[in-house]
């Protein structure tokens, strides 16, 4: 025991000493792309005290939309914040720990549960699956924790499904349970292993003869008597069917129904449960009576939707038939009998499946009916699907996305950080990478029909093709449409075939394909270790990353204004610099870029404005700022920014008319924007229309009381207009906003007088 407890431990640190090799060149690294979503940002940044709110709001928020819900990944980083602040190299070393563990956690699972094989093989299989480029990204970007965590959680609950499975010890399956929670609250896809975990406990109830088991039907000779109630769980049932009617078809206020639901969930969703399993007390003594428990926590917590209260009305029948016979006394011990080794097989399917629905309920559909219903809004830059009139056109993309995912995973040669619209193109007719996809995705179904009783097998060919599919675009619109990051899942399964298919040909007698199988192994190990080294070094920070990858992304509408993004950022850093040279070949890179965005796809209106913010601000030519302002509202999402743009423009132009009609629009997109109330405000009082003017003043005020100009432009309105006691309180304004303001005390100064 203590020999193989030390060799494990050996094992162990071989696998953290070869993530550190392959990973350690990212400690160093800052922040990166979309990291903000996760570390810069005002609720992280709250530390320990804002893991409530966390746990209370979307995972995204902004003033146009609010979608996710991924509270474990955010808590680990508020967690992180109060003991370390913002450390990018902490953040970082965490990943690589993290990953390391994960690492650990897969040999381990494999050695105790596939020990057919030699434990120099999962040694193996698990570094060729850690030193994987296409985890790159994973590891490297902070934001990707949550894919991490959520194959981490995913992995123990397989891990303590598989050890249920063994000793039948039902602590192994609450650990499973909140695992699984945890792993689909870090990430929505970890409902891939809860359908993992599902199929192994009911091929598990298959081998033990749990299921399907048909019993003979025999139907006694009624016989008529006194009225028995032989069971107090009917008392119990009926008395929730009562709350239930009330729940389900009488109208309550809102605030009563969700703590209604929430009351119901926890009694029999969590409490009659936990009751059953610690044996303290037994509700529910029958097949039967299971079946019944099962469907009625299926139309509970389904009770908005239709089928929920079909279910429903089913167990009233049900029960209402029971009550029957009851008040009949029917001798009905065979017949009971009978119905409970018929509902039995139903019922532990249904229970496992109940169990399975109430983690996903609970974890994923729950937040999303009590948080803000707000969804992410995917543009056509981030999948084309939304955008395309062809029935067909989800199904053709799968195909094209499926080989291209296959490739990637045998030869992971360009890795980007973002692919988008247009780098895989919706094929036009059918093709042969759809006709591959099909036959290849059918052919690995029959096999997981023809090898489930090799268990390793179907493990590695269950994540290969469900992780493919779940992100492969035909089951729901994927943003950006492919990521090395979503191949994370799925390369667990790659590896694993790949392992088990060198070890059956370097078990084979001839020794030059035991030397093939050798070469092959030791090469795709060297060559992913060194090809992940390498690509470490362009994420170090987001200029790095986006220089390294853009030369590859011609065709991809969004990485190119990602890229312009920066420059934009950058240019206006070195102006804060006073680097106005640097500066200038900043900004003109950034409508570099931004036109090649446009090459990909014209209709983007944020390009559009964003170009014609850089000639008209920075680059000192109106010209061109207007053509491009005035292409953009010419496309189907005109917005008030470039409005509000063209109106500053008109308006150093000495055009007061131009500007207050674009100003006016611009109003009229969004009445209560600061800029365009401010535009029209300083232009009609340039015409002397103080009347006017003062009523825009007092609309910017009201939106950003601390808009230091419109206080001195009021300040100045009402001079005009001879208010001099109001115009006073607004220069005061000013300075109690910034005191640094000589030419405001000045005004004062001579009003004093």
């Amino acid at each position: 025991m203590k020999t193989s407890t030390k060799t494990e431990l050996i094992y162990a640190c071989i696998i953290a000493l070869f993530v550190f090799v392959i990973y350690g060149n990212t400690i160093n690294h800052g922040y990166n792309f979309d990291d903000e979503y996760v570390i810069l940002n005002q609720q992280v940044q709250q530390g320990i005290k804002a893991i409530p709110d966390i746990f209370t709001s979307r995972y995204f928020t902004s003033e146009d939309q609010s979608y996710g819900y991924r509270p474990i990944t955010k808590v680990t980083f508020a967690i992180e914040y109060s003991f370390f602040g913002l450390d990018p190299k902490i953040s970082h070393l965490i990943n690589v720990l993290l990953y390391g563990l994960t690492g650990v956690l897969i040999f381990n699972f494999l050695v105790k549960n596939f020990s057919a094989y030699p434990k120099w093989l999962w040694l193996f299989g698990t570094m060729l699956f850690l030193s994987h480029p296409l985890h790159t990204e994973v590891v490297n970007s902070l934001k990707n924790r949550e894919e991490i965590l959520s194959f981490l959680f995913g992995f123990t609950t397989i891990f303590f499904i598989y050890k249920f499975t063994k000793t039948q010890n039902k602590f192994n399956l609450i650990i499973s349970f909140l695992s699984i929670s945890a792993s689909i609250l870090s990430k929505e896809s970890g409902v891939i292993f809860l359908g993992f975990g599902i199929l192994i406990l009911l091929f598990h109830m298959l081998r033990n003869r749990k299921l399907f088991i048909i019993p003979q039907i025999y139907f006694p000779t009624p016989k008529f008597g006194n009225v028995a109630l032989n069971s107090s769980s009917y008392y119990i049932v009926g008395l929730l069917y009562f709350f239930l009617f009330l729940f389900l078809f009488i109208k309550v206020p809102s605030l009563i129904e969700v703590l209604m639901h929430i009351i119901l969930l926890i009694i029999f969703v969590l409490y009659i449960p936990f009751q059953q399993v610690t044996k303290r007390k037994k509700y529910l003594k029958s097949g039967y009576e299971w079946f019944l428990y099962v469907v009625l926590i299926f139309s509970l917590m389904f009770h908005f939707e239709p089928y929920g209260q079909i279910g429903y009305i089913f167990l009233v029948s049900i029960i209402f038939l029971k009550y029957s016979f009851n008040f009949l006394n029917v001798n009905q011990t065979q017949l009971v009998n009978s119905i409970n080794y018929s509902f039995k097989s139903i019922g532990i399917v249904l229970l496992v499946l109940f169990v399975s629905t109430s983690v996903f309920y609970i974890s994923y559909y729950l937040p999303n009916e009590l948080l803000d219903s707000t969804i992410l809004k995917l543009s056509k830059n981030q999948t084309p699907l939304t955008y395309t009139e062809n029935s067909w056109a989800s199904f053709k993309l799968s195909g094209e996305v499926f080989v291209k995912y296959l490739s990637m995973l045998f030869y992971p040669e360009k890795l980007l950080f973002y692919y988008g619209y247009n780098t895989i193109p919706i094929p036009e007719d059918f093709n042969l990478n759809l006709a591959f996809f099909v036959v290849f995705a059918l052919g690995l179904t029959l096999i997981l029909f023809f090898i489930k009783h090799t268990k390793s097998a179907f493990l590695f060919v269950f994540f290969l093709l469900v992780g493919m599919l779940f992100f492969s675009n035909l089951l729901f619109e994927v943003p950006g449409i492919i990521g090395d990051r979503l191949m994370y899942v799925a390369s667990f399964g790659f590896c694993g075939l790949i392992s088990i298919g060198l070890y059956k040909l370097f078990s084979l007698e001839n020794k030059f394909l035991k030397g093939l199988a050798s070469f092959i192994g030791i090469s795709a190990l060297v060559l992913y270790s060194f090809k992940t080294i390498s690509r470490n070094a362009d994420w170090q920070n987001k200029s790095t990353l986006y220089n390294a990858d853009v030369k590859y992304l011609e065709n991809s509408e969004r990485a190119n204004m990602i890229y312009a993004d920066l420059l934009f950022g950058q240019a206006q850093e070195k102006l804060t610099e006073n680097n106005l040279e640097d500066a200038n070949k900043m900004f003109e890179a950034s409508a570099f870029y931004y036109k090649k965005s446009l090459k990909v796809d014209s209709s983007n209106f944020t390009v559009y404005n964003n170009l014609g913010t850089i000639y008209f601000s920075f680059l000192a030519d109106p010209e061109k700022a207007k053509y491009f302002l005035k292409q953009g509202l010419s496309k189907r999402f005109a917005n008030y920014y470039a409005y509000n743009n063209l109106g500053m423009i008109y308006e150093e132009l000495q055009k007061p008319d131009s500007a207050l009609m674009y100003f006016k629009k611009s109003i009229d997109l969004n009445p209560t924007n600061t800029e365009g109330n401010f535009g029209m405000a300083r232009v009609l009082h340039q015409q002397n229309k103080f009347e006017e003017a003062f009523t825009y003043y007092v609309k910017v005020l009201e939106k950003n009381p601390r808009e230091i100009e419109a206080h001195e432009k009021m300040g100045d309105l009402l001079l005009q207009m001879g208010d001099t006691s109001n115009a006073i309180r607004f220069y005061q304004n000013v300075l109690k906003i910034n005191s640094s303001r000589i030419d405001v005390e000045q005004k004062l100064e001579k009003l004093s007088y």
